[in-house]
Parts: C-alpha cells; structure tokens; sequence
C-alpha cells in the first residue's frame, strides 16, 4: 500500500500502545463516517467483506480513543473520508471552539 504521508507504522503503533488514560482532560475525537469506504482505492472489489471489517476496527479504535478521557466527545464527519480538515474544515473549527470555551468557563 502507498504511504504518500510517510508515517512510520511502527513508531505510530508504540506511540498507540504507551498512550495512557486522559482523566477528565477534554478530547473530541472527529471520525470519519462509518459509510465512506476505508481502503477502497486500494483495495479490488472482490475484497470489499474485508474492507467493512477494516473499516469497523477502525471505527472501533476512534470509540477506544474517545474513552482515554471522561470528558471527549465523539464526532461524526458524514461528508469526509480520511481527510477531515479538508473537506469539513467547519467541524474541525467548531470541536476546536468547543473546547476553548468549555476551557475558559471552568
């Protein structure tokens, strides 16, 4: 698979693993929707049953990573696939917002 963003897997899955849990810190976690299709220009059709399992596992790790704080909120980007700034800049401005202002009136 094409890595155009140069992330190192390796050091990513370390950094995953050593996270530890946020107590009450606020955290919103911006997922893309469970409809858009996770790998699928790089994956054939004949393949797509493991694509729907790709793209619930990984529905499931944004869920785990919204429980490391008491305090996140999981948000939902129905129009955007992997990049989310880009194609719903207002929903990463607004979860931004939310948190300077919950921030500011505790």
């Amino acid at each position: 698979m094409p890595n155009p963003e140069g992330w190192d897997t390796r050091v990513s899955n370390e950094q995953v693993k050593a996270a530890k849990p946020l107590g009450d810190l606020p955290l919103v976690v911006i997922c893309q929707s469970p409809n858009k299709p996770l790998f699928a220009v790089y994956i054939p059709p004949l393949l797509t049953g493991i694509n729907a399992k790709l793209q619930q596992i990984w529905q499931d790790l944004q869920s785990e990573l919204a429980g490391l704080s008491s305090n996140s909120t999981r948000v939902i980007a129905t129009q955007a696939g992997h990049d989310i700034p880009n194609e719903e800049p207002k929903l990463v401005v607004d979860a931004i917002l939310k948190l300077v202002n919950e921030t500011r009136s505790q």
